[in-house]
């Protein structure tokens, strides 16, 4: 009885020693691709490692490329929303500009009716004193109305007292 398990035991080991041979998950490791591979010769080898080197270089390439593409994108989406706020600084200050000129236009309005009731000789003594563009305004303001009631006598009056007292 040994005897037969001794046979059995044997068998049973060259049985177990000859599947896990034939097993390729209890097999050793291959070889990586580069290993494996057998040159016909040295040019052979050399061109295939050149085309390995540039292809890496080319996914680097690609890969800044990338990186560039996002940061110029993110520069115009900058410089748009710059532009943007330009705009809307321009339309506000267009408007300020508008509004300063519709309250100095009232307030050369306010003067020429002020003027207007004054007599000729102070009113040029006044319009010495004033600022040249107000005064032109106010004068330019009085000659259009004088054609509403007041004589061009009276704007020639206006004008002999500007001309003596400014000379």
């Amino acid at each position: 009885m040994k005897i037969y398990s001794l046979l059995f035991f044997v068998f049973f080991l060259s049985a177990t020693i000859c599947l896990a041979a034939n097993d390729p998950t209890t097999s050793a490791p291959k070889k990586s691709n580069n290993q494996e591979k057998t040159y016909r010769s040295v040019e052979e080898r050399r061109l295939l490692v050149a085309l390995q080197e540039e292809r890496i270089n080319l996914q680097n390439e690609r890969e800044d490329l990338a990186d560039r593409k996002k940061s110029l994108k993110r520069l115009q989406d900058e410089v748009d929303k710059k532009l943007e706020e330009l705009k809307q600084q321009r339309i506000q200050l267009e408007e300020l500009l508008a509004e300063k000129d519709t309250q100095e236009l009232k307030r050369v309005k306010d003067l020429s009716k002020m003027y207007e009731k004054m007599t000729a000789e102070k009113a040029a003594r006044v319009f010495g004193t004033l600022e040249q563009d107000l005064a032109v305004s106010r004068y330019a303001n009085h000659t259009i109305t004088s054609s509403r009631g007041l004589s061009h006598s009276t704007t020639g009056k206006y004008q002999e007292y500007i001309s003596r007292d400014c000379t």
